[in-house]
């Protein structure tokens, strides 16, 4: 193993990153859930692309004091216009998903 895979397996926290970055997982799980089977070989189509946390990342921390109610309304209101690539240059992350076709 090497020092950036001994790094990643063994030393960062992906999760506490997710944690505080909230907008980002929930995005990105909402695409994931739609598009990604479960046990599927591994032949993509490029599907969609998106940015993973939209404009939310210019507001992220105002976003995150919300009710849950009202983040998950920004998440699903984010989510609708995540593809748009007029949207891509504002955001931190873009998200590729792709269909097994294998």
């Amino acid at each position: 193993m090497n020092n950036v895979e001994e790094y990643y397996n063994c030393q960062y926290d992906e999760w506490g990153r997710l944690e505080r970055h909230r907008l980002e997982y929930e995005m990105t799980k909402k695409v994931l859930n739609e598009y990604i089977e479960e046990n599927s070989e591994v032949q993509l189509k490029t599907i969609r692309i998106i940015a993973a946390e939209g404009l939310g990342a210019m507001c992220e921390n105002t976003l995150m004091q919300l009710s849950e109610e009202d983040f998950m309304a920004w998440v699903d209101l984010l989510y609708q216009i995540s593809d748009r690539k007029v949207i891509w240059g504002s955001c931190e992350h873009l998200l590729y998903v792709g269909k097994n076709v294998g």
